[in-house]
């Protein structure tokens, strides 16, 4: 099966694809359709689970499949549509096998992405200048403990840094007139935004400092 993408669709695919990758060389995504739209689920070293949706220009049977992130990149690169028979292996991610739930979300707070974009990258230049002398002598124990302590932070909304960083990285916060909103359901946390959102588990994995210099 096909599925055909507009150019705008490809460009923010390709950007979602490119970080993941850069975070990961072997980083897997979650590919599930429905109807005329594609949703995208990945799991970036943060702890969370991002999910980008795209409009298709054709209706859609319902596939639910775990792609190579790499090889989806390398296969939009000279061309408009993902062809899923280019992936006959099968792949499994632990780290998207269970994905949030659809609901019902309660609402929480609101605002605009230029608002909180500046809180995100001063967060993150002070993590960096934090770690920066314990790289130098290789005390990797507790950088991921100072990283770990920064990941979880609450910045806004009630939703802990290493989500907005996350949402920041790929591209969901990049326009300050975005509007942004926060929820929560059944122990999960959202970050929901006209590009994409971010889910926060109930439970965070470790992350290191490899996730913050990318």
């Amino acid at each position: 099966m096909n599925i055909v993408l507009g150019k705008d669709e490809i460009r923010v695919l390709k950007l979602v694809l490119e970080k993941l990758t850069i975070w990961d060389k072997n980083a897997l995504v979650r590919l599930k359709t429905k109807s005329d739209v594609v949703g995208i689920y990945a799991a970036p070293p943060f702890g969370v689970i991002t999910l980008t949706a795209l409009p298709v220009k054709q209706a859609l049977a319902e596939v639910d499949q775990v792609l190579v992130a790499m090889k989806i990149l390398e296969q939009i690169q000279s061309a408009d549509f993902l062809d899923l028979t280019k992936f006959s292996q099968p792949v499994h991610s632990a780290a998207l096998a269970l994905l949030p739930p659809e609901g019902p979300w309660l609402p929480g707070e609101k605002g605009m992405s230029g608002d909180v974009m500046p809180r995100v990258k001063e967060r993150l230049d002070q993590l960096k200048k934090d770690v920066a002398p314990l790289t130098l002598v290789g005390n990797q124990k507790d950088i991921d403990v100072m990283t770990q302590k920064a990941w979880d932070e609450k910045i806004w909304g009630g939703l802990p840094f290493g989500a907005m960083n996350a949402a920041a990285a790929l591209g969901m916060l990049a326009h300050p007139g975005t509007r942004i909103s926060a929820a929560i359901c059944n122990g999960w946390k959202r970050l929901l935004t006209p590009s994409g959102q971010v889910f926060v588990k109930p439970e965070n994995s470790l992350k290191t400092i490899f996730t913050v210099v990318k």
